[in-house]
């Protein structure tokens, strides 16, 4: 008998939301399970990925859509429909004449309808309902209806809430010991059995034709009861991997035992279950409509998945209201949830979007109902019909998923048993908003030591420490590479591009993570005075305005520059040292500051400027270095591999929380610096405008794609290829003029599915 063993990606929802949500406990009540039958758990509150109503587009839904969108379900309202049900959330209408629940989907201004399918359609095929009653938008279907009546009433799938077909056959384990299909016809034999099923299914065909059972050993006459299965006890019977397993065990007290079971679909029948599709023409008429909706239904799916106690709870008491034969319990309903997660109904499929379908797997599909359908002779069946005839991908966000097989596989260890008891991070400055992931992540209430600019808190309840340290005059405003090699107390570091190439042959760096994908440098001016539009037009207006271009000593962009001719040595002065007094003075500079944080100081806080400065990021010059990336030394990337690759997708995960709700990491950050009482000030003003303009700017962004961290190979080899040509003629003995971007940084310990909505 196969065991089923409690779903790696469970795991990772508790470990996300234990460590970088630090929320509290979800509940403790669980379902009763068995070693054949899915482990039943409290799914916790997550904010890996935000909110149904949080993920909605600007546009108006009221605006593209009906002022009703109906769907038709195919059965009672169960824990299958559960991304319909958690979109139209609690409080809706329940008709309970007719089977329908209507809800207000968010404050969109469009109402979702929800109907019940089974006796209250007639037990009719919802496809051939699509085309009797217009008033239905969209109905659930199988692909297999799909290319069975793909000539008489064809229709198209814009969304596969479920991954894999729940239905399954079922047995008692301590009579048959079913490993595959292939075995199903001789132990049927050896056990005088037989398939019972419910008449029209498609996979029995399928498995006549593979020869795997024969017609004298099928039941067309399963109506749902329980009643032979218990009675007769040698039966092999049609059923729900989401409910059945669940129900024999506990609630059908006259069996009252383990059953184990096979998935249709590891038949090799691999159809899509329960998608959502419409007629053509009604796809085609509300196409605007479907672009905002089908995320809506893929994040409602991610929402359900990582905790889904309000839309069971929904269900069930819409079921009561319904008062029929039908019975639904809040145990089946969690049963459902978890059944649906650990066996990869509810998933991502191969890659890491949900909802969307394989064009391949649909053709191969289509392949294998031509060897059935054809010899029927089947009218309604179009021979010549393709996945893109009834599938399609156009309205599916690739951005949504669940948490990606990599993070499942992080959760399987905890952050204690692979970790050093507090992880080390040097930071470049004081506290401030462009370090909001380490702070985030760090979380309220941890001790701050204002001797050292230490600030130390506990990772959620992980029992591993996060020791964020300040830079600047808190290491003699050393370069924070150069400690990395001093102090082996410290395991990670703040670093940029240009410094890992700098120092790439004598102390070699690795990149793991980059919370900000643009580099908040900047030059700044008086609009007043100067009219910048591009780097090239700098050197033309210092000379028209007499003035020049005040820096930090080192900084490697002015090399940059003056290798593009676009500034010259005369027009530079290398004597900034952070104060605002030459630039208020003096008026006529252009001078070095940090898009997060100057434009605001200056216009709100420097009484003697008080108006606006404009500027240009640095990495619009084309020197697109990586700032404020976080590294290691290459024997502690590699001695800790396995915390960072859980420690990587926790930072990653930390930043876009705080870019969905900076307010609690900026009043702490505030907080550290008033406490570490220096000659720095941060006021929570500057700290919401940094938030805010990282956001605008794309300083904390996606990048070219929808992961928030990673690194662009190609970007930093062409970062690396400019720097060689400021390095090379200065003959630095430090640089190592054969690096390579994957010398310098890794996206190894990166979690694709992190990242902005």
């Amino acid at each position: 008998m196969r065991t089923h063993k409690a779903p790696r990606w469970l795991a990772a929802l508790a470990v996300l939301a234990l460590v970088v949500a630090a929320c509290g406990d979800g509940d403790d009540d669980v379902a009763e399970t068995t070693a054949a039958a899915p482990t039943t758990t409290a799914a916790p509150t997550t904010t890996a990925a935000p909110t149904t109503t949080a993920a909605m587009p600007d546009v108006a839904l009221a605006d593209v859509c009906p002022a009703m969108i109906v769907v038709q379900t195919d059965w009672f309202p169960e824990a299958e429909h559960s991304e319909l049900y958690h979109l139209a959330g609690p409080g809706g209408d329940i008709d309970s004449t007719n089977g329908t629940y209507t809800n207000e989907i968010g404050d969109t201004g469009v109402m979702l309808q929800v109907r019940a399918g089974g006796p209250y359609i007639g037990f009719q095929n919802d496809i051939s309902l699509l085309y009797q009653d217009s008033s239905i938008h969209l109905a659930y279907t199988n692909t297999d209806e799909q290319v069975r009546l793909s000539a008489s009433q064809p229709t198209v799938g814009i969304v596969a809430p479920r991954d894999k077909n729940p239905q399954i056959v079922m047995w008692d384990p301590e009579l048959y010991s079913l490993e595959s299909f292939e075995d199903l016809g001789d132990q049927l034999r050896a056990n005088d059995g037989t398939l019972l099923y419910f008449e029209g299914a498609t996979y029995i065909d399928y498995l006549l034709g593979k020869g795997w059972v024969s017609e004298d050993q099928i039941d067309a006459s399963y109506d749902g009861s329980p009643a032979r299965f218990i009675a007769e006890g040698n039966l092999v019977q049609q059923g729900f991997a989401s409910a059945e397993p669940y129900q024999y065990q506990n609630e059908f007290e006259d069996w009252g035992k383990p059953v184990d079971f096979m998935l249709i679909h590891d038949s090799g029948l691999e159809m899509y279950p329960q998608l959502i599709a419409g007629k053509p023409d009604i796809i085609e008429e509300y196409r605007g409509c479907w672009e905002l909706f089908v995320p809506m239904v893929q994040q409602a799916q991610v929402d359900y998945a990582a905790d889904p106690s309000a839309t069971n709870a929904q269900i069930v008491e819409i079921v009561a209201a319904l008062d029929s034969f039908w019975q639904y319990s809040p145990g089946v309903a969690q049963y459902s949830h978890d059944a649906q997660l650990e066996l990869g109904l509810i998933s991502n499929g191969p890659n890491d979007t949900i909802g969307d379908f394989d064009i391949a797997r649909v053709n191969e599909v289509i392949a294998l109902l031509a060897d059935i359908y054809g010899p029927q002779g089947l009218e309604t069946w179009d021979p010549d019909v393709t996945a893109t005839d009834i599938v399609t991908n156009e309205f599916i966000d690739p951005s949504i998923g669940l948490p990606s097989m990599d993070t499942e596989a992080m959760a399987m260890a905890t952050l204690a048993e692979v970790c050093p008891a507090m992880i080390v991070v040097q930071t470049d400055w004081f506290p401030e908003a462009e370090h909001s992931e380490l702070y985030h992540l760090a979380g309220p209430g941890g001790d701050i030591d204002t001797t050292n600019g230490t600030y130390t808190n506990e990772i959620g309840d992980t029992g591993v420490m996060l020791q964020v340290r300040a830079g600047g005059p808190y290491i003699g405003f050393q370069n924070d590479i150069s400690l990395l090699y001093q102090d082996s107390s410290i395991h990670l570091a703040y670093t940029n591009t240009d410094e890992q190439v700098r120092l790439s042959a004598s102390q070699p760096t690795v990149g793991i993570v980059a919370p900000r994908d643009k580099n908040p440098q900047i030059v700044m001016w008086d609009p007043e005075l100067y009219s910048l539009e591009s780097f090239e037009d700098l050197g033309d207006q210092l000379r028209a305005n007499d003035g020049t271009l005040l820096y930090f000593e080192g900084a490697t962009y002015i090399d940059y520059l003056l290798g593009k001719g676009w500034v010259s040595e005369d027009q530079i002065d290398a004597s900034y040292d952070g104060s605002p007094a030459r630039f208020i003075a003096e008026g006529n500079l252009v001078q070095q500051g940090f898009a997060s944080a100057e434009p605001y100081q200056y216009q709100n806080e420097f009484e003697d400027w008080g108006k606006p400065v404009d500027f240009m990021l640095i990495h619009d010059s084309g020197l697109e270095m990586y700032p404020q990336l976080i590294a290691g030394k290459p024997d502690i990337i590699e001695e800790y591999r396995g915390c960072w690759e859980l420690f990587v997708p926790m930072v990653q995960q930390a930043q876009v929380d705080y870019a969905a709700d900076p307010s609690a990491t900026n009043a702490q950050i505030v907080e550290i610096v008033a406490a570490l009482d220096s000659f720095w000030q941060y006021s929570p003003g500057v700290a919401q405008y940094s938030h805010d303009a990282q956001l605008e700017l794309g300083l904390i962004s996606n990048g070219p794609n929808d992961t928030i961290g990673d690194f662009d190979i190609a970007r930093v080899n062409e970062v690396i290829a400019l720097l060689a040509d400021i390095y090379g003629p200065q003959g630095l003995e430090t640089w190592d003029p054969d690096v390579t971007a994957t010398d310098i940084v890794t996206n190894e310990f990166i979690d694709p599915s992190i990242g902005l909505p």
